[in-house]
Order: structure tokens, then C-alpha cells, then sequence
């Protein structure tokens, strides 16, 4: 009896002991990094963290493979090609970092590590990602920024702990129709792309805080985005947008949104709604004239409005009271409204590019301005130096 009650000790030590090597993040980054294979060999059953970054490898040493409770893998900047399948044959490897290689491709057994929580090939020269990258269920960060990727496999549905995924500068034209099954993505970054479209599942990503889908060349925006409740940041800058759907009036969290370098002529007029936003870029698109909704926001503080079509702003501008940059140049603008030198907490005007032709006495007003563009406009020598004489701060920066 005594004899098996010792052997059920024995394995319970065991057990505990192999348990044991899966450190939790926090208590992992307080173990020491091993940065020499020669001395990590010395002592390879202490070895959790290994960095074997800038090291000029062409092959990552098998050697490695004694450190079976490694959990943090780097091999950043090196001249590897590709990753040895013995990788993907640590247990409890939670983080791997192979950034800044030359690889072409992933181990197709990436998805046996059934601990990873980390995963980072950025800027190298990936095409595809295994189907087996899907089982990789306890990712909660994705960094495949810089790469060749032109699509994604369908298992990325089942991601659904991931918060933070990068996909920036690739080659993609489109994503899986189940995309919005990774319900717990908080953060996408998925610019410089090629997508012409998004999912309609794109809108179930109810816990998104931050979507950055610029530079692409998308000429829509499915009709339900309002479904994201939560976003803070969205960022469609350098696309063929001709119109927003009326549903952006849900999206109440909304901090900054950046709209350049699209085909808008128009904006809803619900966006009034957005009443939590700061910083709203408009720059490079086809408006005729000031959207009257922009002035219902009066906690903007940044308005971005260059290169537009507007020839008048609105008598009552002075209602963005709270606005400190505004950027009105190459816009076909001759007057000035009354009111406009009541926005008294300017500090950033750009009129550069505008038809104005006499800049009044009472840009005094702006006492909080130090920056201001004036250039492009044809003032006359004796115009520039009557300016300076309005302005309350002499080391106001302007341009003429």
C-alpha cells in the first residue's frame, strides 16, 4: 500500500513539474534570456527564454531542441529562409518572434503549438499561411505585417482569442466571408492592401476598438459598419469611398476618423450623432461644400478639408469651438466668414492654395495660433508684412 501511495506521489510531482513549464507571461518575462546557445546547453533544463536575434544564421540550430520547456523563441533579424519543422515540437513555446528573415514559407505543422499566444513573421516573404495555422487557438496576437500574403486560409475563423492582428502591407484582395468570427479582435490593421471589398461578417466584430483599412481600394463599406459599436479609430484614408453608410451614426465611440484621399462629395448627415470625436480628416476628396453636419461636433478638434471643391464656409463655423488645426488649402476660397475669427482656439490654420486675397486685421483674434500657411496665395510683399503686424506672438510660424 505504502508502495503506491509512493507512486502516486511520484507522478503527481510529475505532473506538477511539467505543468510548471508553462509560465504565465507576466512570471516568464522575470526569467532570464539565454542570448548563447554554447551557454544555454549548459544548463538546457533552465532554459525558457531563448533570443537568438542578429546573429546572421542561415538555419536555426537543432542543438535547440533540448530546451524542451522552452516558452519564448526570437530569431529577429537574421538570413533564415525557413523555420525547421522541430519548431513546432516545443510544448509550451507560448511566443515566437522571426521577424526580419527572408522566409518563404511557415512550418506546415505550425498549428501543433497548442500554447502559443504570440506569433511574429513580419517583414519577411510569405505568399500563403498553412490551413494548419488555424489550430493555433490560444493566439491572441498576429504580427504579419510586410509580407506577400495574398490570402488567408478559412481555419483563421477559428482565432476567436485573438485581440491584436497585423496584417499591414501585404498583398491581400480579400478576406475569408467567416472573417468575423475572431470576435475578440480589438485591434486590425489591415492597410496597403489590395481588398476591393469586405465581408458583411466584418460588422460581428463587436469588440474592435481600432480598423485601419487605408490604402486600399475599396469603393464601399458594408451597410451594417454602424454594428461597431466600440470602434474608437477608423482609419480609410487612400481608397475609392463615394459614400458612408448612414448606420456611422451608431458608432458613438468614435475618437478619430480619417476619410483622405477618397471620392466623398457628400457625408451624412447623422454623423452629428458622433459626438465623442476629435480628429476628422476629409483632406483629398470631392466636396462642393462644407458638410453642415461637421458643425454639430463640438468637441472636434482637428478638421482636415484640404483639396476639396469648397468655395464658402459656413456663416456659423465658430460653433467648432474647440477646434486648434484646420486645414482649408487648395480649396477655391475667397472670403472668409465673420465669425470664422472666433475660433479662438486655433493653433493650426492652412490656408495656403486659397483664393483669399486680403487677410483681415482681426487674425489678431487667433491668440492661440503658431502655426499658419499663407503660401500660394498671392499676397503682395506689403500684404506678408502687414500680417506679421496682426499676429499676437511674434514667433508665430508662417509661411508665405
Amino acid at each position: 500500500m505504502k508502495k503506491v501511495q509512493l507512486l502516486i506521489l511520484f507522478f503527481c510531482l510529475i505532473s506538477i513539474n511539467s505543468v510548471a513549464q508553462l509560465w504565465p507571461l507576466q512570471t516568464l518575462k522575470e526569467k532570464p534570456v539565454f542570448t548563447s546557445i554554447d551557454e544555454a546547453l549548459k544548463s538546457p533544463e533552465n532554459v525558457y527564454r531563448l533570443n537568438l536575434s542578429e546573429q546572421n544564421l542561415t538555419e536555426v540550430p537543432e542543438s535547440i531542441t533540448d530546451f524542451v520547456d522552452l516558452n519564448e523563441l526570437i530569431l529577429s533579424k537574421n538570413n533564415l529562409t525557413s523555420l525547421p519543422a522541430f519548431i513546432c515540437d516545443f510544448e509550451f513555446l507560448q511566443i515566437l518572434v522571426a521577424d526580419d528573415n527572408q522566409i518563404l514559407q511557415m512550418p506546415q505543422n505550425i498549428g501543433n503549438l497548442a500554447n502559443l499566444q504570440s506569433i511574429n513573421f513580419s517583414k519577411n516573404k510569405l505568399t500563403t499561411i498553412p490551413e494548419s495555422f488555424g489550430q493555433l487557438i490560444a493566439l491572441t496576437r498576429i504580427d504579419l505585417q510586410y509580407n506577400n500574403l495574398r490570402k488567408l486560409p478559412e481555419s483563421f475563423e477559428n482565432l476567436e482569442a485573438v485581440e491584436v492582428l497585423n496584417l499591414y502591407v501585404n498583398d491581400l484582395e480579400k478576406l475569408p466571408k467567416s472573417f468575423g468570427k475572431m470576435n475578440n479582435l480589438t485591434y486590425l490593421y489591415l492597410s496597403s492592401n489590395r481588398l476591393t471589398k469586405l465581408p458583411e461578417s466584418l460588422t460581428d466584430l463587436l469588440h474592435l476598438k481600432v480598423l485601419d483599412l487605408g490604402d486600399n481600394a475599396l469603393k464601399s463599406l458594408p451597410e451594417l459598419i454602424g454594428d461597431l459599436y466600440n470602434l474608437e479609430y477608423l482609419f480609410l484614408a487612400e481608397n475609392e469611398i463615394a459614400s458612408i453608410p448612414e448606420s456611422i451614426q451608431y458608432m458613438k465611440a468614435l475618437v478619430e476618423v480619417d476619410l483622405s484621399s477618397n471620392q466623398l462629395r457628400t457625408f451624412p448627415e447623422s454623423i452629428d450623432s458622433l459626438q465623442q470625436l476629435i480628429e476628422l480628416n476629409l483632406d483629398l476628396n470631392q466636396f462642393i461644400e462644407f458638410p453642415l453636419s461637421i458643425l454639430k461636433l463640438t468637441k472636434l478638434e482637428s478638421l482636415g478639408l484640404s483639396y476639396n471643391l469648397i468655395a464658402t464656409l459656413p456663416d456659423n463655423i465658430n460653433l467648432l469651438i474647440n477646434l486648434t488645426s484646420l486645414t482649408l488649402d487648395e480649396n477655391p476660397i475667397a472670403i472668409l466668414p465673420e465669425n470664422f475669427w472666433k475660433l479662438a482656439n486655433l493653433v493650426s490654420l492652412d490656408l495656403s492654395g486659397t483664393k483669399i486675397s486680403i487677410v483681415p486685421v482681426k487674425l489678431a483674434y487667433l491668440t492661440k495660433l503658431q502655426e499658419l500657411d499663407l503660401s500660394d496665395m498671392q499676397l503682395t510683399k506689403e500684404q506678408c508684412e502687414s500680417v506679421k503686424t496682426y499676429l499676437v506672438h511674434p514667433d508665430v510660424e508662417v509661411k508665405f
